[in-house]
C-alpha cells in the first residue's frame, strides 16, 4: 500500500492539494505501528527498513507537493489581481510593475509541469492586456493634455478680455479636464497647474467687480417690477413682463445680493401675481352672469384654471382660491348637465348601432343564400346603410369596434350580391 501511495504521489498532478493522500499515509503508519512484529528478527528488520525507506520517500514527495501547491496559490493570486486590474478605468504603471516583480520573485520548479506552464501563459496574456491598456491610457493622457493646452489658451484670452460669460465655463472645463489627467498619470504638469491657478485668481477679482454690477442690475429690476403696478397694462401682459424680469434676475446668478433686495423683488412680483389672480376671479364671476354655449363656457373655465396653476403659488391665498374655485364651479355647473346629456346620447347611439349590427348578423344567418330573394337582399342592405348614417356619434373608444362590426357584416351581404 505504501508503494502504491508513493507511485500515486509521483503521478499526482503537481500543485494540487495533497491533503487526502497525506491522510491515507497517516492511516498506513498507524496500521503499521499496530501490526505485530515477525518472529524472525532478520525478516522483521528487513521489513522495517523497507517501510522506513518508503515513508521517507513519501514524506519528501509530500513536502515537494506542498511547496508546489503553495507556489501555485501565490501565482493564482497574482493572476487574479491582474485580472481585476484590467477592469479598472485607470491603470497605474506602478501597480503593473509591482505585480510583475512579485511574479519574478516567486521561485518556480525547473521541471516542465503543466499547471505552472498554464499559469505562466495566463500571466503573460494578462500582462499583455495591461500593457496594451497602458498604451491606450498614455494616448488618452497626451490627447487630454493637448485639449487642456487649447482650453487654457482660450481661457487666458477670455480672462484678459474680461469676457466672464466665456471664461466661467472654460475654467470649469479646464479644471475638470485637469482632474481627469491627474488620474491617468502620476506625472504632474506644473506649467498647466500654474496657468490655471493664475486664471482662477484673475477670475476671482473680476467676479467681485461683476457682483457690484449685478447689484445695480437687481436694483433696476426691483424698480421696473414696482413700476408695473402703476402702469395701465392688461393683466395678461403684466404677467408676461414679470416673467421676463424674473428670468433676468436668474441670469444675474444665485449670489451677490442681499436678503432685503430679494424680499423687495419678490414682494413686487407677488403683488402682480395677486393682481392677476383677482383678474381671473372677476373673469369667472362675470362669466357666471352671462353664460355662452356650454362648450365655450367649459373651454373658458379650463383655460382660467390652467392659467391659475401655471403661476404656481405666487400671489396666492386661501381666500382668493376659494373665490376663484367657487366661480369656476358655478360657471361649469350647466356644462355638467350638457355633457351628461351628450354622454347619454352617445351611449344610446351605441346601443342603436349595436342593435343594427345584430339585425345584420341575424339576417345573414337566417337567409338561404342558395336561393335568396335578391331584390329583398338589396333593399335590406340599402336600408341598413341609410339607417347607419342617420345614427349620431358615439364615444371614440366604441366607434372603431362597432364600425368594424358593421363593415364586416355589410361586406358579407355585398359579397353575396356580387357573386
Amino acid at each position: 500500500k505504501a508503494e502504491a501511495l508513493l507511485i500515486e504521489l509521483k503521478n499526482y498532478q503537481h500543485g494540487k492539494d495533497t491533503t487526502a493522500l497525506e491522510q491515507r499515509f497517516e492511516a498506513l503508519k498507524q496500521q503499521w505501528a499496530k501490526s505485530k512484529p515477525l518472529d524472525i528478527e532478520v525478516e522483521e528488520k528487513s521489513w522495517q527498513e523497507r517501510f522506513t525507506r518508503l515513508s521517507q520517500s513519501i514524506q519528501k514527495r509530500q513536502q515537494k507537493s506542498r511547496e508546489y501547491h503553495k507556489t501555485v496559490i501565490h501565482l493564482q493570486n497574482i493572476c487574479e489581481q491582474c485580472d481585476k486590474l484590467t477592469n479598472n478605468q485607470v491603470i497605474k504603471t506602478e501597480k503593473v510593475k509591482k505585480l510583475q516583480d512579485k511574479w519574478d520573485k516567486i521561485l518556480q520548479p525547473s521541471d516542465s509541469i503543466s499547471i505552472f506552464t498554464e499559469l505562466n501563459q495566463r500571466f503573460s496574456s494578462v500582462i499583455k492586456i495591461l500593457q496594451s491598456n497602458l498604451q491606450q491610457q498614455k494616448k488618452q493622457f497626451n490627447e487630454k493634455n493637448l485639449q487642456l493646452e487649447k482650453l487654457l489658451t482660450e481661457l487666458e484670452v477670455a480672462v484678459e478680455a474680461g469676457e466672464m460669460k466665456t471664461a466661467f465655463p472654460l475654467e470649469k472645463q479646464a479644471r475638470q479636464l485637469a482632474n481627469e489627467i491627474s488620474k491617468l498619470s502620476t506625472v504632474e504638469n506644473k506649467s498647466a497647474e500654474n496657468r490655471l491657478r493664475n486664471c482662477g485668481s484673475k477670475i476671482g477679482k473680476l467676479r467681485s467687480w461683476q457682483n457690484w454690477g449685478s447689484e445695480q442690475g437687481r436694483e433696476n429690476l426691483c424698480q421696473q417690477v414696482e413700476d408695473l403696478l402703476n402702469k395701465d397694462v392688461k393683466p395678461t401682459e403684466l404677467i408676461s413682463l414679470v416673467e421676463k424680469n424674473q428670468t433676468a434676475w436668474k441670469k444675474l446668478g444665485s449670489s451677490g445680493y442681499s436678503a432685503d433686495m430679494w424680499k423687495r423683488f419678490d414682494k413686487a412680483c407677488q403683488s402682480i401675481h395677486q393682481h392677476y389672480r383677482e383678474y381671473l376671479c372677476v373673469e369667472m364671476e362675470q362669466l357666471c352672469e352671462n353664460l355662452p354655449e356650454p362648450e365655450i363656457t367649459a373651454n373658458l373655465v379650463r383655460k382660467a384654471q390652467t392659467d391659475w396653476k401655471q403661476i404656481g403659488s405666487q400671489g396666492n391665498s386661501q381666500e382668493l382660491w376659494e373665490r376663484f374655485n367657487k366661480a369656476c364651479q358655478i360657471a361649469y355647473e350647466p356644462c355638467k348637465i350638457h355633457f351628461e346629456t351628450k354622454s347619454n346620447e352617445r351611449q344610446q347611439n351605441l346601443v342603436t348601432r349595436q342593435k343594427l349590427c345584430e339585425k345584420l348578423e341575424n339576417f345573414i344567418g337566417s337567409t338561404n343564400w342558395e336561393a335568396p330573394n335578391w331584390k329583398e337582399v338589396r333593399r335590406f342592405c340599402h336600408n341598413m346603410e341609410n339607417d347607419w348614417r342617420t345614427i349620431g356619434v358615439t364615444n371614440r373608444k366604441d366607434k372603431k369596434i362597432t364600425q368594424q362590426r358593421f363593415i364586416d357584416s355589410i361586406g358579407v351581404i355585398k359579397s353575396h350580391l356580387q357573386t
